[in-house]
């Protein structure tokens, strides 16, 4: 029906007035599931009859009636003249171009196109999931959404680095940051993790879907510490080594290669444990208490998963208490030698011959008879031949403190 037929225009007698539509915008902008009103305001309708029809070009009300079963609509009027198109509850299919017409002749219409708009959606069928992917392959993330008007798509990436702060992926192996797509060429594990896309529109706040992406690969065990440890016994010690894997599958220390502690007198000195360092790496710990002889040797860091396995090995030994140098021979202080580069060593009992300076005020030498040859003073030189010895500060006191306190023995024993 594109217009009303003029027979029914209810005729008025005397001089008949034209009716005129108001001018107030004709396009309204709506979003989905929210109400719509379509205003139609007229002056000087009279008894000229006034409809709505739809973009289907279906009737849909007579004056103020409603003539179709949506119950969805109804005419409204605030005013006298206002005979406006109220709609709830709008969907897609309402949009389009309505008109409110009065059947004057000809016949006046007023467009209004009704325009829905609907919030950005993401598509779970067609939309990724969590993934799990070997070291080095192609990965392709998707993300499909719509609405109206059309959403772009932005990728995100969530990583352990930032703690969980939102970092928008840029020039990602040369991969563009928009649309449906994102793809990842030879992927490493550094390159796993939470990936987010996002659908936006302008219309409503953005949605969004997150992607886990977990690279799997073989373990790599590693230390951190030097791969030579020691200790006294009955001391403690610790061990610690990393493990990077995807899964983690499993780790343990051994020993001759048989796991530390098991077959052991005392169990409860080894003690071991896990921690998880980031999303792929954990460290284990091997601590040993009052350490035994036996517990030196190699120990060996294995770990292993469905994609392989990994060792490491550290040495643990003794560690010894240092003795001291041996004792040199004390020099008297009061000796300056002379050029000592060339000189033999002291050989059975005997010093070879060599001249020196005496600098102490009176330094005794003697023979290996044992007979006082007299006192040398300062300045003056000595011969070391016949076997004459240098008879060192504390030596000398203990020889010269017993001659003396012979010769006062004697003095006391033999008659005057």
């Amino acid at each position: 029906m594109e217009a009303l037929p003029r027979g029914l225009l209810c005729q008025t007698s005397g001089d008949e007035t034209t009716p005129i539509f108001d001018s107030q915008p004709s396009n309204v902008t709506t979003i989905k599931g929210q109400p719509a009103v379509l205003p139609c305001t007229v002056t000087n309708k009279e008894s000229y009859l006034l409809v709505w029809m739809n973009p289907r070009r279906v009737v849909l009300s007579s004056n103020d009636r409603r003539v179709i079963d949506d119950t969805r609509m109804s005419i409204e009027r605030p005013f006298t003249q206002d005979w406006n198109l109220h709609i709830r509850n709008v969907q897609i299919n309402d949009a389009g171009e309505y008109t409110c017409q009065i059947n004057t002749n000809p016949i006046q219409i007023k467009r209004i196109r009704l325009t829905v708009h609907v919030p950005a959606q993401i598509e779970n069928e067609t939309t990724s999931g969590d993934i799990t992917v070997r070291e080095g392959e192609k990965v392709m993330l998707q993300c499909v959404a719509n609405g109206i008007p059309e959403p772009s798509i932005t990728w995100y990436r969530n990583t352990p680095q930032t703690n969980q702060t939102r970092q928008l992926i840029v020039n990602l192996n040369d991969v563009g940051t928009t649309g449906e797509q994102l793809i990842i060429h030879n992927i490493t594990r550094f390159c796993g993790g939470v990936y987010e896309c996002e659908a936006n529109n302008n219309i409503a706040p953005p949605v969004r879907r997150a992607m886990n992406v977990n690279v799997a690969f073989s373990p790599e065990v590693s230390f951190r510490t030097p791969l030579r440890m020691s200790q006294k016994v009955g001391h403690e010690v610790m061990f610690e080594c990393f493990v990077s894997a995807f899964p983690h599958g499993m780790g343990q220390w051994t020993k001759d290669g048989k796991p530390v502690g098991s077959g052991a007198e005392h169990p409860w000195r080894y003690r071991s444990s896990l921690y998880m360092e980031d999303s792929y790496t954990y460290s284990i710990y091997l601590r040993i208490l009052n350490v035994e002889p036996h517990d030196f040797g190699t120990y060996t860091c294995e770990a292993s998963n469905n994609l392989g396995a990994d060792s490491a090995s550290i040495i643990f030994f003794e560690l010894l208490e240092a003795t001291p140098p041996p004792t040199r021979r004390p020099i008297h202080p009061n000796v300056i030698p002379g050029d000592i580069s060339n000189q033999t060593p002291y050989q059975n009992g005997k010093y070879p011959k060599q001249r020196g300076e005496i600098n102490s005020e009176k330094t005794r030498a003697y023979k290996e008879n044992g007979q006082i040859s007299g006192y040398v003073g300062a300045g003056d030189t000595y011969d070391a031949s016949n076997n004459a010895v240098i008879v060192h500060s504390i030596f000398s006191t203990l020889i010269y403190s017993s001659i003396y306190s012979t010769i006062i023995v004697l003095k006391a024993l033999l008659p005057s």
